[in-house]
């Protein structure tokens, strides 16, 4: 501001004392703003990748936790028992907690994980129990024990929903080189007690050895939902071709999506029968047949 010699006062462009002229304070609050932007956008990606780490970390334990609840043997506290109803294992209310091991009639076989059932759940995990008399043969299998689903309607079965919206999109054999989609998809897998009486040594003690398999025949996941998967489950000592529990040298591998389209995949049985091995994408061991899905 000035004052010419008519004594009106002027404006003048330039630097007034120790302040800023007008084009300087414009290219700092431009840089100033592209800063923010970018600072927005690093805390932005890296919510999601903390989040989505959350996940599938989260999904890891889970699938660890029930690999390692097999060998110990619980039935669930669901208001249900296993008994012989005349030849043939059925199921019933009871007020009778079962607890660990075996009832009168049945002894716990294991757990199938029904991943993406027809109901808006993620997961659902069913109690597999079978006949106690198989316990006395003298190469008892889960074929001879006769499985059966601990289920009676919904409560009955856990219901898992996976944190941050992460979902399955494919669960295939190890060994195949391609996702297959689809009416191959394993959207059952089980989880059971190796009733041949093999142990594996943990620390001083030892435990009872796990088999990790897919429950075939493999289906799509549309349409199939609780009543089927107990069909499947009472279907597996079936001599039918591509029918009953099959095991795999490489494992079963899980595709993994978050809403954000970062993946994961998570083998399980390949290393050793209750290995999970979880693998993010960009990393080693991770399936890039998990991209397509």
């Amino acid at each position: 501001m000035g004052i010419n010699r008519g004594g009106v006062r002027t404006l003048k462009s330039g630097r007034v004392g120790n302040g800023y002229t007008i084009v300087e304070t414009l290219i700092f609050l431009a840089l100033t703003s592209f800063l923010l932007l970018v600072a927005v956008r690093s805390m932005t990606d890296w919510r999601q990748r903390t989040e989505f780490n959350q996940a599938v970390f989260d999904f890891e334990s889970r699938m660890r936790d029930v690999i390692n609840d097999v060998p110990v043997g619980y039935f669930p506290e669901n208001g249900l028992e296993c008994y012989d109803n005349g030849g043939s294992l059925a199921i019933r209310p009871t007020t009778v907690t079962t607890g660990v091991g075996s009832t009168n009639d049945c002894i716990y076989l294991g757990k199938v994980l029904h991943f993406n059932p027809d109901s808006g759940i993620d997961m659902h995990v069913y109690t597999v129990a079978g006949d106690r008399s198989v316990t006395e043969l003298a190469s008892p299998s889960l074929e001879l024990a006769e499985p059966i689903a601990v289920v009676d309607g919904a409560g009955t079965y856990e219901e898992v929903s996976f944190v941050n919206g992460l979902e399955v999109t494919e669960v295939f054999k190890g060994s195949e080189s391609a996702p297959l989609n689809g009416s191959k998809t394993l959207s059952l897998v089980g989880v059971f007690t190796d009733l041949s009486g093999t142990s594996l040594s943990s620390g001083n003690s030892s435990v009872q050895a796990v088999r990790v398999g897919g429950v075939q025949p493999s289906h799509s996941a549309a349409g199939f939902g609780v009543a089927q998967a107990e069909t499947r489950i009472a279907n597996i000592p079936s001599p039918s071709p591509n029918v009953g529990f099959v095991t795999y040298p490489e494992g079963i591998e899980i595709c993994l999506k978050a809403s954000n389209d970062k993946r994961a995949s998570v083998n399980i049985g390949a290393s050793a029968p209750s290995s999970v091995e979880l693998s993010i994408e960009g990393s080693d061991g991770y399936r890039t047949e998990c991209d397509t899905t």
